[in-house]
């Protein structure tokens, strides 16, 4: 093997969307490579502790018994948030999609309603690639969810996203992909100052009609929830995941006005609060509770509203309490409705 010490900027990462749950797509096809930073594998080693009873005072061979069945590979994604991308990412989090056929394919993320059967292979998964340079080295590891993702932006910076994502399996960790990777051109990315004229409103009040323009400095947006290991199967140890326990949160930094004075008092009687983003080619709703605020005297003086996701309820009716609509001209053939 020639001398790695120095190919570091060599390593790629790359994902293709995948057909079958428990079959990764094959590392001789063609895979979206993109820009993030560099993340390990971990192959969801299980380890049992057997008693000591070997007749030494020390740990021996057989007090350790290492098997991969019933393996998670877990490992995080995070970079610039690309919309030629980040709809496979979001759909793989939300599990649930909806594409238009206007010129855009607008795709709308809601989170689902009935749980997809991944042994069926309902749902959305990726196969992810982490390719190294030399020969039967590179990383392989399919049927990837993400149970956490996270949108970030500030003022003057680009739009990025964090995801922590499972996958069906140990990682094969010896391949040589084989197809064609085409690196993106940085064209797709979003930046901070790409928010609309008037596109970051907040809104409270009964029925959340009358949005307020507010002075964004930066927001976070982060959607979690567990994936567990479920089923059985002889061969994996588990037969699909199960998603359970949904949970979000949203923080937002603005200048300091009347707008932030009533989301303030909002707190005080748990009113719900709507906050909208609009960035042209990725727009966000999200609705929750203002759990808590600060005050930011350097500087302009602006306040911080962290908030709890909640959705929204009234007469057996439930109101979403996260949209992302992603515009990207590109053609998935996702469900239309």
């Amino acid at each position: 093997m020639a001398d790695s010490t120095f190919e570091t900027r060599q390593v790629r990462f790359g994902y293709r969307e995948q057909s079958d749950f428990d079959v990764p797509e094959l590392v001789s096809a063609e895979f979206a490579e993109i820009t993030c930073d560099p993340f390990d594998i971990d192959p969801g080693l299980i380890i049992h502790q057997l008693p000591n009873q070997h007749g030494s005072r020390n740990p021996v061979q057989q007090n350790t018994v290492h098997s991969t069945k019933g393996a998670v590979s877990k490992f995080s994604v995070n970079g610039p948030l690309d919309v030629a991308d980040v709809d496979q990412f979001l759909y793989a989090h939300f599990q649930k999609v909806v594409e238009a056929g206007d010129t855009e394919y607008t795709k709308t993320f809601t989170y689902f309603t009935e749980h997809p059967n991944f042994a069926s292979d309902e749902g959305h998964f990726l196969t992810w690639i982490k390719y190294f340079p030399e020969s039967g080295t590179s990383q392989h590891v399919g049927g990837c969810i993400a149970p956490r993702f996270k949108i970030t932006g500030e003022r003057n910076g680009m739009l990025l996203f964090e995801s922590d994502w499972v996958a069906y399996g140990t990682s094969d960790d010896d391949v040589t992909p084989s197809g064609t990777w085409t690196p993106p051109d940085g064209s797709n990315i979003v930046e901070f100052n790409d928010l609309t004229t008037g596109g970051a409103t907040l809104t409270r009040g009964a029925g959340l009609t009358s949005p307020v323009a507010i002075t964004l400095q930066s927001f976070e947006l982060e959607s979690v929830y567990e994936a567990m290991a479920i089923g059985a199967n002889t061969t994996t140890g588990f037969e699909r995941f199960g998603m359970a326990n949904r949970s979000g949160t949203f923080k937002i930094d603005i200048l300091r006005d009347g707008t932030v004075d009533e989301a303030i008092s909002s707190m005080k009687v748990g009113e719900m609060v709507q906050l909208d983003l609009d960035f042209g080619n990725i727009t966000i709703t999200v609705t929750g509770k203002v759990e808590s605020y600060e005050y930011h005297t350097e500087g302009l003086l602006a306040a911080s509203l962290s908030c709890n996701m909640f959705g929204t309820y009234s007469t057996g009716s439930w109101g979403e309490p996260l949209t992302i609509v992603v515009l990207n001209s590109r053609d998935r053939s996702w469900p239309a409705a």
